[in-house]
């Protein structure tokens, strides 16, 4: 089994955990092709190299669409294959593993993803107070 750890001291952010993800496995890629297996609209990605402090490393911006200007945008006809869900800002737990059990993702990617958000889910619970279902998630 490998183990990858991150000694987060002065916390992360969602931004840099991607680059540094994206960086382990070598092709930028791989992330967008396998977002795109969530039949999730509303986001672009967007991979450069960034210099902070002198350090140079990979940044991945999650760039969220307004629906007003996803809709004004995306006017043409065309056909899916699959249901598309659109970008809400809140999605609850229960909003995430529907998009997860729809989407084209292996099953263990599925259970692991799962079993991702409930943990942080959990966390969210107990430091805002608030019941498991009423736990929100931002920009997911």
């Amino acid at each position: 089994m490998k183990v990858l750890y991150f000694d987060c001291s002065s916390g992360i952010s969602g931004n840099m955990t991607l680059g540094a993800l994206t960086e382990i496995i070598g092709d930028e890629n791989y992330l967008i092709n396998e977002l795109k297996k969530l039949n999730v609209d509303g986001y672009k990605i967007e991979i450069s190299k960034k210099v902070k402090n002198g350090i140079t490393g990979t940044y991945v911006d999650v760039i969220l669409e307004h629906e007003h200007e996803y809709h004004h945008d995306h006017e043409h006809e065309h056909e899916h294959e699959h249901e598309h869900h659109h970008h809400h800002e809140h999605r609850n737990l229960n909003d995430v593993n529907k998009i997860i059990d729809e989407s084209s993702l292996g099953e263990n990617v599925k259970d692991l993803a799962k079993k991702i958000f409930v943990r942080v889910a959990k966390a969210e619970s107990k430091v805002h107070n608030k019941p498991l279902n009423e736990v929100h998630f931002h920009e997911v």
